[in-house]
């Protein structure tokens, strides 16, 4: 539920920014998006797997919080300096849109102690406060100003406040000890893998919107961006019914029970691909309507290419399935080259589409990218599944 009303709310942003702003204030929102999210997506480093998955207490409390305020405020730092460097959007919304993801990352550490306890209730009631929260005062600002930045700054106050005035008194009691063994220096070079595949992940899915802003315009972004948040969406909802079937998945591959393994990867394919597959009908048969309503007939110039969007998504639904099964598998190595495959493939693509094609060819080039990643994916899953031979 929590994955869900994030990804709800960053739908919600978008809704508000387009219909009290312009498809260039939207697109100045995506692109802001695009440049801080790897950023601070490898700040993270993964730091609330980390400690779940401590079952020895080898960190502390203390090292968690010391790596992360040291690795978020370099990432803070990091893509404002980018901005000011001379990207097409305002340092000031991008350090927004930073300093709210710092928030995102001080709330995943408490967190990280509620999922520790199987407290998932109050992680869920942390992420829809600060979604609901924060998309009121973004809105208000917004409207009252008409000035992104200050909106965006809103959002990233409601996003700090959140982990300090609901988080912290909750996870008090919930936490492991203040101290361990392990130093910050060392839970660095231990998260640090995660977080690189983590960042080859969030680069993959923005790197065809650098691309559009680079080779078409921020308004064109703009279009682009309203259109693959119906992705972001529908991954939320892949995220939700795969993440249940991992320890299932799991138990399966190590108990060599490849029979139910295979069916129970095939089960989540399946319900994955079909829900992209009802995302490419329903923008085939409503695209145009949709746009309108939700986002403002200014954006339904573009609805022919829709559809190519939501094609591309159901490819990355089915990756998304199928990295629920390589993680049961345990076939952590591999997984920055399925990001990395689909990373070149798009960008290469991308300039060679995209310029000629638009949108169209941007939502082909990602299209392409995804699929070359399923199949190295599905490659990788055949190879595990394979028994092994005795010496």
């Amino acid at each position: 539920m929590g994955r869900l009303a994030q990804a709800g709310a960053q739908a919600g942003l978008l809704v508000v920014v387009a219909r009290l702003g312009s498809a260039q204030m939207v697109g100045d929102l995506a692109l802001a998006m695009a440049l801080c999210s790897p950023i601070m997506v490898i700040a993270g480093l993964q730091l609330r797997v980390v400690y779940v998955t401590d079952l020895e207490r080898r960190f502390g409390w203390c090292s968690h919080v010391q790596l992360r305020r040291w690795a978020s405020g370099l990432g803070v730092g990091l893509a404002t300096l980018i901005a000011a460097g001379g990207m097409p959007v305002s340092a000031a919304a991008v350090f927004a849109v930073a300093a709210s993801k710092a928030g995102e990352l001080r709330s995943d550490l408490h967190h990280a102690a509620f999922q520790r306890r199987g407290a998932m209730r109050l992680y869920a009631r942390s992420v829809a406060v600060r979604s609901a929260l924060g998309l009121v005062a973004a809105g208000s600002l917004l409207w009252a100003t008409a000035d992104l930045a200050l909106g965006l700054l809103a959002l990233a106050a409601v996003s700090w406040v959140v982990p300090i005035a609901h988080d912290a008194p909750l996870s008090v009691g919930l936490r492991g000890p203040r101290q361990g063994a392990g130093t910050a220096t060392q839970l660095l070079w231990v998260a640090a893998p995660l977080g690189l595949v983590t960042f080859v992940d969030s680069l993959a899915q923005h790197a065809v919107r650098l691309q559009v802003d680079a080779m078409l315009g921020t308004v064109a972004l703009g279009h682009y961006a309203v259109m693959s948040y119906a992705v972001v969406a529908g991954g939320a909802v892949v995220f939700s019914l795969g993440t249940p079937l991992l320890p299932r998945l799991a138990e399966h591959h190590v108990a060599g029970r490849r029979r139910r393994f295979v069916a129970t990867v095939l089960r989540l394919v399946g319900v994955s691909a079909t829900l992209g597959v009802a995302g490419v009908a329903f923008a085939l048969a409503f695209g145009r309507p949709f746009l309108r309503v939700v986002f403002g007939a200014a954006f339904e110039s573009e609805a022919a290419v829709f559809p190519w969007v939501m094609a591309a998504g159901a490819l990355h639904f089915v990756l998304g399935a199928l990295m629920h099964a390589v993680n049961a598998a345990q076939q952590r190595r591999a997984q920055p080259w399925i990001y990395l495959t689909a990373l070149g493939v798009t960008v290469l693509l991308g300039w060679q589409w995209i310029p000629g094609h638009g949108l169209r060819g941007a939502a082909w080039a990602s299209a392409a990218g995804w699929s070359v990643a399923v199949v190295v994916a599905s490659g990788i899953l055949v190879r595990a599944c394979m028994p092994r031979r005795r010496a």
